[in-house]
């Protein structure tokens, strides 16, 4: 399984390669391809004009049955809605993901989209009773970052990212 968290837009070009499209290099971890529906593509823009690589990603969604879940930040003036919003809406298929062996790919602003993912994941993993406290879940994410299955590809104004 492969779960794929890309942030803002800027950063998307960074992952292409880790797109469906380049399925065998993203899937010779664990030697198989996944089944229908075990890819999740999140995606963070503004909105519909600020949506790049749309045509593909659709395309993706369409061919290769992945789950495809934008989140449009810009979209409705009175409710912003951000990737990590999606995936506590998610938070039980997130954390089947995760408990099934999948893999966690967040690539983007590390200045506070990745914070903000960090700890949506840390709630996602409580709320799908993967972990039974919320320390235990910032320890199961280190864990899956020591194991390479939680990579992390940042861009940020700071050195490093580092989670609350």
């Amino acid at each position: 399984n492969l779960l794929t968290l890309p942030g803002s837009r800027p950063s998307l070009p960074g992952s292409r390669p880790n797109l469906p499209g380049s399925r065998p290099q993203i899937f010779a971890r664990n030697g198989a391809i996944p089944k229908p529906n075990q890819f999740t593509l999140y995606f963070g823009c503004r909105n519909h004009d600020d949506w790049l690589y749309r045509q593909e990603m659709q395309t993706y969604a369409t061919s290769l049955d992945l789950n495809l879940r934008i989140a449009f930040s810009r979209l409705d003036t009175n409710k912003k809605v951000y990737v990590q919003h999606l995936l506590r809406d998610d938070a039980k298929l997130v954390a089947e993901h995760i408990k099934q062996g999948g893999y966690i790919y967040v690539c983007g602003d590390g200045a506070s989209m990745a914070k903000d993912v960090h700890r949506a994941l840390a709630d996602v993993l409580y709320q799908g009773k993967v972990v039974t406290d919320m320390d235990k879940a910032s320890a199961y994410l280190d864990d899956l970052k020591t194991q390479g299955r939680y990579l992390l590809d940042l861009w940020s104004p700071h050195d490093e990212f580092h989670e609350d």
